[in-house]
């Protein structure tokens, strides 16, 4: 993944007498305190190789320790370009959300040679993470914005980093139209839960915001993924977006129930408890309203079963019919909803949307007919 300079962190040693607020307190700026760390090759008097240089005071063993399982090490990003960049997220055992960027900050210290992976990972708590709507991509934008230079000589115990979640900000939606029945079939395969590498595939960070824009917000929290990254299976990522097709990365993943997703052969896909979703993601997708259908994913904070889900859609549609809807077809979906009872806070909400909709189409028709206009 190449978009531009390379990620690059900032950081200050933290004062010895200061006892840190906990993680996700919000700071005096309003922004969120994220835990951090950093994993790169150095030399020092206990050896040379790749491990957690510096981190922040908040971070558990059993939290490095899988931090150090899944950052990349020599020769593990995808491009040799210098300006190489590779971003992984994914849930910790303790709760919390670990969003990794990873890029090249000069030459490997090791007999091994070339560039030298750096990695710098920011660790948010839930409500933290909620801030950022569970977007690992707006995770991202704000460790940028906040951490604008690398640091490979830190001091082993670094502050904590205050992350401002950007202010309307929406991810890149790069992309190709015919690339959509791809979509949703990798979007059925997360859904499923089924671990995925996609192979072959254009503009791997424009796909990653598409498949996010349609993955609700309480399964974005336990997402795990990389991209720019090669594939390992040590690295137990549910989706990897990886080079090109090779015999060595078959061979690698055989017998991890993994499947390869060739994104230059013909999608297929069976059919899915989630259809009903996956059908209304299509439409949306279909026609270019991905940020609205991410605005609406970001929302969806409840448990995301696939008849809450068919529910949501369901509701979202009627209440887009509705504002165009005649006489008989408003009556139509009006008797379909009339004396329903709301079984969630989401739910409820969508019902009181629907009937805003029915309710404003009514005061148009009624007009209309006062004046016995035609409709435009």
């Amino acid at each position: 993944m190449d978009r531009g300079p390379a990620l690059t962190v900032g950081l200050r040693p933290q004062a010895p007498t200061q006892t840190p607020p906990a993680a996700g307190w919000p700071a005096a700026s309003g922004a969120v305190l994220a835990d951090q760390a950093i994993f790169t090759s150095i030399r020092s008097p206990v050896g040379i190789g790749y491990r957690i240089i510096a981190s922040s005071g908040g971070l558990t063993a059993d939290e490095k320790k899988e931090i150090t399982q899944n950052s990349p090490s020599n020769n593990s990003l995808l491009s040799s370009a210098p300006a190489a960049r590779a971003l992984s997220g994914y849930p910790l055992t303790s709760g919390r959300y670990a969003v990794a960027c990873s890029c090249y900050a000069g030459i490997e210290p090791t007999a091994r040679g070339g560039e030298r992976v750096y990695t710098h990972v920011a660790v948010v708590g839930p409500d933290a993470f909620a801030a950022f709507e569970c977007h690992p991509l707006r995770v991202e934008a704000a460790v940028r914005a906040a951490a604008p230079q690398p640091l490979t000589n830190a001091p082993a115990r670094l502050e904590r980093l205050a992350l401002s979640p950007p202010s309307g900000w929406r991810p890149s939606m790069d992309g190709h139209d015919d690339d959509i029945q791809r979509l949703v079939v990798l979007l059925a395969l997360l859904l499923a839960q089924q671990r995925t590498v996609v192979v072959g595939s254009p503009a791997r960070e424009g796909l990653l915001a598409r498949l996010l824009s349609g993955l609700p917000r309480a399964l974005r929290q336990s997402l795990s993924f990389s991209v720019g990254m090669k594939c390992s299976v040590s690295r137990t990522f549910q989706l990897v977006l990886a080079g090109p097709p090779s015999g060595e990365l078959e061979r690698s993943v055989a017998g991890h129930d993994i499947r390869i997703f060739d994104w230059s052969a013909p999608p297929e896909r069976a059919l899915s408890a989630f259809d009903a979703w996956l059908r209304f993601v299509r439409r949306r997708w279909q026609a270019g309203r991905f940020e609205e259908l991410d605005r609406l994913c970001a929302g969806l904070v409840e448990e995301a079963s696939a008849d809450q889900l068919a529910l949501v859609a369901s509701l979202c549609e009627e209440a887009e019919s509705a504002r165009c809807a005649d006489a008989g077809e408003l009556m139509e979906l009006n008797r379909k909803h009339a004396g329903e009872r709301p079984t969630s806070p989401l739910h409820a909400d969508l019902l009181r949307q629907f009937h805003e909709a029915v309710q404003q189409r009514q005061v148009q028709l009624e007009t209309l007919a006062a004046t016995h206009e035609p409709e435009q």
